[in-house]
């Protein structure tokens, strides 16, 4: 199982004005160690994505493994509680936050 929690936001700051938080549990990363790939489909998931503001996303994607404490501080303190627990082990490395470099594109031959 995996949580998506969209998070719109005022566009100030450095971080984009649409945020999709993405909570992987242990299921989705035994699944993705074995070749099984999490696919993020937000019609799927009935999500309301703006689309004029996909330059603006900052997607987060976090590994929890207590669904339950999430679904209780989202009860109890509501997203800002929710993203204080998920970022808690938050640490920015070199390279963080500057732009995505170029890589060479690779053509997939169908098997």
């Amino acid at each position: 199982m995996a949580m998506v929690l969209p998070i719109i936001r005022d566009r100030t700051g450095a971080r984009g004005s649409f945020t999709l938080l993405v909570i992987l549990g242990p299921d989705n990363l035994a699944r993705m160690q074995e070749g099984d790939p999490f696919d993020f489909q937000p019609a799927v998931l009935n999500l309301d994505i703006p689309h004029d503001s996909i330059s603006e996303l900052d997607l987060v994607v976090a590994y929890e493994t207590d669904y339950e404490l999430i679904e209780r501080l989202a009860k109890e303190g509501g997203l800002p509680a929710v993203v204080a627990h998920i970022e808690r082990g938050r640490v920015n490395r070199s390279g963080d936050g500057e732009p995505p470099v170029k890589v060479k594109r690779v053509k997939v031959r169908p098997q």
